[in-house]
Protein backbone atom coordinates (compact mmCIF):
# COMPACT_ATOMS: atom_id res chain seq x y z
CA UNK A 1 0.00 0.00 0.00
CA UNK A 2 1.42 3.35 -0.64
CA UNK A 3 2.51 5.72 1.75
CA UNK A 4 0.06 9.21 1.93
CA UNK A 5 1.57 12.22 1.48
CA UNK A 6 0.80 15.37 2.75
CA UNK A 7 1.37 18.25 0.01
CA UNK A 8 3.86 20.96 1.40
CA UNK A 9 3.78 24.10 -0.88
CA UNK A 10 6.90 25.88 -2.40
CA UNK A 11 5.66 29.38 -1.41
CA UNK A 12 8.59 30.96 -0.84
CA UNK A 13 6.12 32.86 2.35
CA UNK A 14 5.39 29.26 3.80
CA UNK A 15 5.03 29.31 7.53
CA UNK A 16 4.63 26.38 8.53
CA UNK A 17 7.80 23.91 9.49
CA UNK A 18 6.37 20.51 9.86
CA UNK A 19 9.54 18.42 9.61
CA UNK A 20 9.97 18.63 13.57
CA UNK A 21 6.03 17.02 14.42
CA UNK A 22 6.92 14.49 11.25
CA UNK A 23 9.55 13.07 13.79
CA UNK A 24 7.05 11.89 16.37
CA UNK A 25 3.36 11.85 14.60
CA UNK A 26 2.37 9.73 11.83
CA UNK A 27 2.09 11.05 8.31
CA UNK A 28 -1.73 11.04 8.37
CA UNK A 29 -2.04 13.46 11.03
CA UNK A 30 0.23 16.01 10.34
CA UNK A 31 -2.69 17.87 8.66
CA UNK A 32 -4.58 18.18 11.73
CA UNK A 33 -1.66 19.61 13.33
CA UNK A 34 -1.10 22.18 11.01
CA UNK A 35 -4.59 23.00 11.45
CA UNK A 36 -3.86 23.35 15.60
CA UNK A 37 -0.95 25.46 14.25
CA UNK A 38 1.21 22.82 16.37
CA UNK A 39 4.17 23.68 13.86
CA UNK A 40 4.11 27.09 15.16
CA UNK A 41 3.78 27.65 19.04
CA UNK A 42 4.01 31.20 19.03
CA UNK A 43 0.23 31.50 19.07
CA UNK A 44 -0.55 29.35 21.58
CA UNK A 45 2.19 31.16 23.95
CA UNK A 46 0.66 34.39 23.08
CA UNK A 47 -2.39 33.63 23.88
CA UNK A 48 -1.37 32.13 27.34
CA UNK A 49 1.36 35.00 28.93
CA UNK A 50 -1.29 37.59 29.93
CA UNK A 51 -2.72 35.12 31.78
CA UNK A 52 0.34 33.72 33.28
CA UNK A 53 1.43 37.78 34.07
CA UNK A 54 -2.14 37.70 35.93
CA UNK A 55 -1.99 34.68 37.95
CA UNK A 56 1.78 35.52 38.84
CA UNK A 57 1.03 39.08 40.28
CA UNK A 58 -2.26 37.64 42.05
CA UNK A 59 -0.42 35.13 43.71
CA UNK A 60 0.73 35.82 47.39
CA UNK A 61 3.90 33.82 46.94
CA UNK A 62 4.50 30.89 43.77
CA UNK A 63 2.98 27.55 45.40
CA UNK A 64 1.99 24.27 44.07
CA UNK A 65 -1.37 25.95 43.45
CA UNK A 66 0.12 28.73 41.41
CA UNK A 67 2.00 25.97 39.13
CA UNK A 68 -1.00 23.86 38.82
CA UNK A 69 -3.15 27.14 37.57
CA UNK A 70 -0.14 27.79 35.14
CA UNK A 71 -0.20 24.36 33.75
CA UNK A 72 -4.02 24.61 33.06
CA UNK A 73 -4.04 27.55 31.67
CA UNK A 74 -1.48 25.96 29.38
CA UNK A 75 -3.67 23.10 28.54
CA UNK A 76 -6.49 25.30 27.89
CA UNK A 77 -4.65 27.82 25.57
CA UNK A 78 -2.90 25.54 23.06
CA UNK A 79 -6.55 23.80 23.05
CA UNK A 80 -8.64 26.98 22.40
CA UNK A 81 -6.03 28.27 19.75
CA UNK A 82 -6.38 25.45 18.10
CA UNK A 83 -10.43 25.60 17.75
CA UNK A 84 -9.73 29.27 17.32
CA UNK A 85 -7.68 28.75 14.74
CA UNK A 86 -9.83 26.22 12.59
CA UNK A 87 -12.76 28.03 13.25
CA UNK A 88 -10.96 31.06 11.25
CA UNK A 89 -9.95 29.18 8.72
CA UNK A 90 -13.45 27.89 7.99
CA UNK A 91 -13.88 31.49 7.35
CA UNK A 92 -11.23 32.74 5.15
CA UNK A 93 -10.63 29.04 3.64
CA UNK A 94 -11.24 30.70 -0.33
CA UNK A 95 -9.28 34.15 0.51
CA UNK A 96 -6.40 31.84 1.94
CA UNK A 97 -5.75 30.24 -1.14
CA UNK A 98 -4.76 33.89 -2.51
CA UNK A 99 -2.44 34.70 -0.12
CA UNK A 100 0.85 33.63 -0.23
CA UNK A 101 1.52 32.68 3.76
CA UNK A 102 -2.05 31.04 4.17
CA UNK A 103 -2.33 29.18 0.66
CA UNK A 104 -0.59 26.18 2.51
CA UNK A 105 -3.80 25.49 4.79
CA UNK A 106 -5.24 22.52 5.08
CA UNK A 107 -8.81 24.24 4.64
CA UNK A 108 -7.47 25.68 2.17
CA UNK A 109 -5.86 23.14 0.23
CA UNK A 110 -8.71 20.62 0.94
CA UNK A 111 -6.75 18.58 2.36
CA UNK A 112 -9.46 18.65 5.58
CA UNK A 113 -13.21 18.79 4.93
CA UNK A 114 -15.15 21.01 6.79
CA UNK A 115 -16.84 18.26 8.60
CA UNK A 116 -13.60 17.17 9.69
CA UNK A 117 -12.59 20.92 11.31
CA UNK A 118 -15.50 21.05 12.88
CA UNK A 119 -15.22 17.68 14.78
CA UNK A 120 -11.70 18.41 15.42
CA UNK A 121 -13.02 21.83 16.71
CA UNK A 122 -16.03 19.98 18.90
CA UNK A 123 -13.12 17.85 21.16
CA UNK A 124 -10.71 20.85 21.49
CA UNK A 125 -13.74 22.76 22.79
CA UNK A 126 -14.64 19.74 25.25
CA UNK A 127 -11.03 19.98 26.31
CA UNK A 128 -11.27 23.80 27.18
CA UNK A 129 -14.65 22.67 29.15
CA UNK A 130 -13.07 20.18 31.43
CA UNK A 131 -9.90 23.12 31.99
CA UNK A 132 -13.16 25.23 33.46
CA UNK A 133 -14.31 22.69 35.57
CA UNK A 134 -11.19 23.05 37.43
CA UNK A 135 -11.67 26.85 37.78
CA UNK A 136 -13.73 29.10 40.07
CA UNK A 137 -17.09 29.22 38.62
CA UNK A 138 -16.20 33.30 38.04
CA UNK A 139 -13.78 32.00 35.76
CA UNK A 140 -16.37 30.72 34.06
CA UNK A 141 -18.92 33.81 33.62
CA UNK A 142 -16.26 35.80 32.82
CA UNK A 143 -14.95 33.35 30.07
CA UNK A 144 -18.50 33.36 28.33
CA UNK A 145 -18.13 37.28 28.59
CA UNK A 146 -15.03 36.68 26.04
CA UNK A 147 -17.62 34.55 23.38
CA UNK A 148 -18.82 37.72 21.06
CA UNK A 149 -15.01 39.06 20.61
CA UNK A 150 -13.96 35.25 19.58
CA UNK A 151 -16.88 35.00 17.36
CA UNK A 152 -16.45 38.48 15.58
CA UNK A 153 -12.62 37.90 15.09
CA UNK A 154 -12.71 36.14 12.00
CA UNK A 155 -14.62 38.09 10.20
CA UNK A 156 -13.39 41.54 11.83
CA UNK A 157 -10.89 41.99 8.75
CA UNK A 158 -13.47 42.11 6.37
CA UNK A 159 -15.50 44.79 8.26
CA UNK A 160 -13.15 47.03 10.76
CA UNK A 161 -10.12 48.97 9.68
CA UNK A 162 -8.15 47.62 12.44
CA UNK A 163 -8.46 44.48 12.90
CA UNK A 164 -5.70 43.84 15.06
CA UNK A 165 -8.02 45.74 17.85
CA UNK A 166 -10.23 42.86 18.14
CA UNK A 167 -7.61 40.39 18.38
CA UNK A 168 -6.47 42.40 21.50
CA UNK A 169 -9.40 42.57 23.23
CA UNK A 170 -10.13 38.66 22.50
CA UNK A 171 -6.14 37.62 23.50
CA UNK A 172 -5.70 39.54 26.43
CA UNK A 173 -9.02 38.67 27.98
CA UNK A 174 -6.57 35.78 29.91
CA UNK A 175 -5.61 38.37 31.83
CA UNK A 176 -9.02 38.51 33.62
CA UNK A 177 -9.31 35.42 33.72
CA UNK A 178 -5.62 34.50 35.32
CA UNK A 179 -6.57 37.50 37.94
CA UNK A 180 -10.46 35.53 39.10
CA UNK A 181 -8.59 32.26 39.13
CA UNK A 182 -6.53 33.43 42.28
CA UNK A 183 -8.44 36.73 43.24
CA UNK A 184 -12.47 36.53 44.31
CA UNK A 185 -12.82 39.99 42.26
CA UNK A 186 -10.95 41.76 39.70
CA UNK A 187 -9.10 45.02 40.34
CA UNK A 188 -7.13 48.21 38.98
CA UNK A 189 -4.61 46.36 38.81
CA UNK A 190 -6.11 43.63 36.50
CA UNK A 191 -7.32 46.64 34.06
CA UNK A 192 -3.54 48.28 33.43
CA UNK A 193 -2.39 44.63 32.67
CA UNK A 194 -5.71 43.73 30.33
CA UNK A 195 -4.58 47.23 28.91
CA UNK A 196 -0.79 46.76 28.95
CA UNK A 197 -1.69 43.31 27.41
CA UNK A 198 -4.08 44.80 24.69
CA UNK A 199 -1.16 46.93 23.74
CA UNK A 200 1.60 44.40 23.39
CA UNK A 201 -0.78 42.68 20.94
CA UNK A 202 -1.65 45.67 18.66
CA UNK A 203 2.31 45.90 18.48
CA UNK A 204 3.57 42.40 17.76
CA UNK A 205 0.44 41.56 15.62
CA UNK A 206 1.04 44.92 13.54
CA UNK A 207 4.76 43.26 12.93
CA UNK A 208 2.72 40.01 11.98
CA UNK A 209 0.27 41.30 9.32
CA UNK A 210 2.72 43.50 8.17
CA UNK A 211 3.96 40.97 6.14
CA UNK A 212 -0.03 40.60 4.58
CA UNK A 213 0.31 44.39 3.03
CA UNK A 214 0.24 43.75 -0.28
CA UNK A 215 -2.04 39.96 0.08
CA UNK A 216 -4.55 41.78 1.73
CA UNK A 217 -4.84 45.08 -0.15
CA UNK A 218 -5.27 43.25 -3.62
CA UNK A 219 -8.33 41.11 -1.75
CA UNK A 220 -9.64 43.98 0.11
CA UNK A 221 -8.96 42.95 3.72
CA UNK A 222 -8.30 45.46 6.38
CA UNK A 223 -5.05 45.28 8.69
CA UNK A 224 -3.46 48.30 10.83
CA UNK A 225 -0.46 48.37 9.12
CA UNK A 226 -2.34 49.15 6.03
CA UNK A 227 -4.84 51.75 8.51
CA UNK A 228 -1.39 53.31 9.63
CA UNK A 229 -0.04 53.22 5.96
CA UNK A 230 3.58 55.46 6.35
CA UNK A 231 2.87 56.40 10.04
CA UNK A 232 3.32 52.26 10.94
CA UNK A 233 6.88 53.17 12.76
CA UNK A 234 5.60 55.32 14.69
CA UNK A 235 2.48 53.17 15.45
CA UNK A 236 4.57 50.78 16.83
CA UNK A 237 6.34 52.88 19.12
CA UNK A 238 2.80 54.66 20.47
CA UNK A 239 1.98 50.62 20.89
CA UNK A 240 5.27 49.35 22.75
CA UNK A 241 5.46 52.88 25.37
CA UNK A 242 1.67 52.18 26.32
CA UNK A 243 2.59 48.86 27.03
CA UNK A 244 5.44 49.27 29.24
CA UNK A 245 3.28 52.22 31.05
CA UNK A 246 0.32 50.54 31.28
CA UNK A 247 2.44 46.90 33.17
CA UNK A 248 4.14 49.73 34.92
CA UNK A 249 0.88 50.44 36.53
CA UNK A 250 0.11 47.53 37.09
CA UNK A 251 3.18 46.78 39.01
CA UNK A 252 2.71 50.07 40.59
CA UNK A 253 -1.04 48.83 42.22
CA UNK A 254 -0.19 44.96 43.41
CA UNK A 255 2.91 46.11 44.79
CA UNK A 256 5.14 44.06 42.92
CA UNK A 257 8.87 43.38 44.03
CA UNK A 258 12.40 44.47 42.36
CA UNK A 259 12.47 41.74 39.96
CA UNK A 260 9.28 41.98 38.78
CA UNK A 261 10.86 45.95 38.11
CA UNK A 262 13.70 44.78 36.33
CA UNK A 263 11.76 42.55 34.14
CA UNK A 264 9.92 45.12 33.31
CA UNK A 265 13.20 47.28 32.08
CA UNK A 266 13.88 44.38 30.24
CA UNK A 267 10.87 43.76 28.38
CA UNK A 268 11.16 47.87 27.85
CA UNK A 269 14.80 47.12 26.19
CA UNK A 270 13.87 44.29 24.15
CA UNK A 271 10.92 45.95 22.47
CA UNK A 272 13.11 49.31 21.73
CA UNK A 273 15.57 46.92 20.20
CA UNK A 274 13.06 45.36 18.05
CA UNK A 275 11.58 48.81 17.16
CA UNK A 276 14.56 50.01 15.96
CA UNK A 277 15.82 47.33 13.93
CA UNK A 278 12.13 46.80 12.18
CA UNK A 279 11.84 46.86 8.40
CA UNK A 280 8.52 46.07 7.06
CA UNK A 281 10.35 45.78 3.33
CA UNK A 282 11.54 42.47 5.16
CA UNK A 283 8.75 39.56 5.72
CA UNK A 284 12.00 37.19 7.37
CA UNK A 285 12.69 39.88 9.84
CA UNK A 286 9.23 40.92 10.50
CA UNK A 287 7.96 37.00 11.29
CA UNK A 288 11.13 37.07 13.67
CA UNK A 289 10.26 39.96 15.35
CA UNK A 290 6.57 38.60 15.95
CA UNK A 291 8.17 35.13 17.88
CA UNK A 292 10.86 37.18 19.33
CA UNK A 293 7.40 38.85 21.79
CA UNK A 294 6.79 35.01 22.85
CA UNK A 295 10.40 35.51 24.56
CA UNK A 296 9.84 38.58 25.68
CA UNK A 297 6.95 37.59 27.34
CA UNK A 298 8.26 34.55 28.64
CA UNK A 299 11.17 36.71 30.08
CA UNK A 300 8.69 38.70 32.13
CA UNK A 301 6.94 36.01 33.43
CA UNK A 302 9.97 34.33 34.56
CA UNK A 303 11.35 37.63 36.32
CA UNK A 304 7.29 37.80 37.79
CA UNK A 305 7.59 34.59 39.52
CA UNK A 306 11.24 34.94 40.90
CA UNK A 307 9.72 37.87 42.60
CA UNK A 308 7.33 35.42 44.04
CA UNK A 309 10.56 33.59 45.57
CA UNK A 310 12.62 35.95 46.90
Amino acid sequence: MKKPTYPIPKAPARHTDLTRLGQWLPEPWLPYAQALRLDRPAGYWLLLLPAWFAILLASPALSFGTLWLTAIFFLGAVALRGAGCIINDLWDRELDRHVSRTADRPLATGTISGRQALMLVGGLLLIGLFVLAFLPWRVWVWALFSLPLIAFYPVAKRYIPTPQAVLGLTFSWGALLGWLAVQPTLSLTTLWLYLGSFCWILYYDSIYATQDRSDDAQIGLHSLPLFLGDQLHTGLAFFAGATVACWALALAFAGAGFLAWLGLMVVAGLLYQQWSTFDPDDPALCLAQFKGNVYIGQLFAGFLALALLL
